[in-house]
């Protein structure tokens, strides 16, 4: 059985996985031209700061949750806080 809403959830997932896809080869080449001239001291120093925010900013951000029914083989999203 065809449903709209299995299309349409699908293609959110294809693009977001086509355009993360593309991000994440960015993020990785700006990280190693940046650490190649850093200490690994000052790696060290961003990797800990990186980990505070993400800690600190945990508890206020929403999330988009995706669950899949695997029953009926759809994707159904709930924005959360």
């Amino acid at each position: 059985m065809r449903r709209d809403g299995d299309v349409a959830a699908y293609m959110w997932f294809l693009l977001c996985q086509k355009t993360l896809a593309g991000v994440n080869a960015q993020v990785e080449a700006g990280k190693l031209q940046l650490s190649q001239a850093m200490s690994p001291q000052q790696l060290s120093e961003a990797e800990r700061k990186a980990t505070e925010w993400l800690t600190d900013n945990k508890k206020k951000e929403s999330h988009f949750v995706v669950e899949i029914d695997k029953d009926h083989k759809r994707a159904a999203g709930a924005a959360r806080s």
